[in-house]
């Protein structure tokens, strides 16, 4: 998508699809609103979360190749979600024409530790910078607060001895960072978003936030929006990231260094029922914090 090379800043996007961007009647209007929106912000990498068709054991491969061919970039496909009730895979699309390249993708639809992950990981080599940079596209179960806690704690295992990680993706869940969530709110979520989502009994929900704790503390990982100040945020105030409400579930984390070289975020309004988290990271300034420390 972007034939500069060597980059100055590496731009990055979030995309929950949205079963795919294809209505249950097979109509891609969604799909083919979502790829605008990215052909004119023009990222290096998209972390995607609900890769999927219609009757995805045929179609799949052809989407995800159409999808690429599009945005002018390189995809991995990572596992189907697990506990999912449909074959929403995550993945990621990586422009390698931009330099960038990559060096791996650890446990490519295979099953890590017994099961499959919510996660599709890429290492990727990045130009100036010593190490790669571990890529984490996450989607977490919807439908079950502990498999949550569970993925969480597989997914900052696996990236704690990584000297540079990028985490992204619809985390399902709330945020200490913001936007505070009232027990007003918690009370109107759906059932299901109610038992994952919360704590308490209806009445005196209270939000829970023990997959961002986790992430945060023992993962030693930032909050990337919330790390910036408002003038580097569009809108300036944390905004959610449903189109229906819900919290700001789609989100990045990342190391201090690669946190502290984010120079923009903003929600870019796609064909999906999330909106799309993009930030852009100065790579001199990463590799000059890196050279520091």
């Amino acid at each position: 998508m972007s034939t500069s090379w060597p980059p100055a800043t590496m731009r990055v996007a979030s995309v929950n699809w949205n079963n795919g961007g294809i209505t249950p009647s097979g109509d891609d209007a969604p799909w083919r609103t979502t790829i605008e929106v990215l052909q004119s912000v023009r990222p290096h990498i998209v972390f995607s979360q609900e890769l999927t068709t219609p009757d995805p054991g045929v179609r799949l491969g052809r989407h995800l190749r159409r999808t690429a061919n599009a945005l002018g970039m390189e995809p991995a496909l990572g596992p189907v979600v697990p506990g999912a009730r449909t074959a929403l895979h995550t993945g990621m699309f990586i422009d390698t024409r931009a330099g960038f390249r990559i060096d791996d993708v650890p446990y490519l639809g295979e099953h890590f530790g017994g099961i499959r992950h919510a996660w599709c990981r890429v290492e990727l080599g990045v130009p100036g910078l010593p190490w790669p940079v571990d890529l984490c596209s996450v989607h977490l179960p919807a439908r079950s607060a502990p498999a949550q806690e569970s993925e969480a704690y597989s997914l900052a295992s696996a990236l704690a001895s990584q000297r540079l990680v990028l985490v992204g993706g619809d985390f399902n869940g709330y945020a200490r960072g913001g936007p505070p969530i009232t027990t007003i709110e918690l009370d109107q979520l759906p059932g299901h978003l109610q038992v994952t989502r919360c704590h308490g009994i209806p009445g005196a929900l209270t939000p829970n936030y023990t997959v961002d704790d986790l992430l945060t503390g023992r993962g030693k990982l930032i909050d990337v929006a919330a790390h910036l100040s408002a003038e580097r945020r569009q809108p300036p105030d944390l905004a959610e990231t449903g189109t229906a409400g819900g919290g700001r579930i789609d989100r990045f984390y990342a190391c201090p260094p690669i946190a502290d070289a984010v120079e923009s975020y903003q929600l870019l309004r796609i064909g999906s029922d999330h909106r799309a988290p993009f930030i852009e990271i100065n790579l001199p300034q990463l590799t000059a914090l890196l050279t520091v420390t």
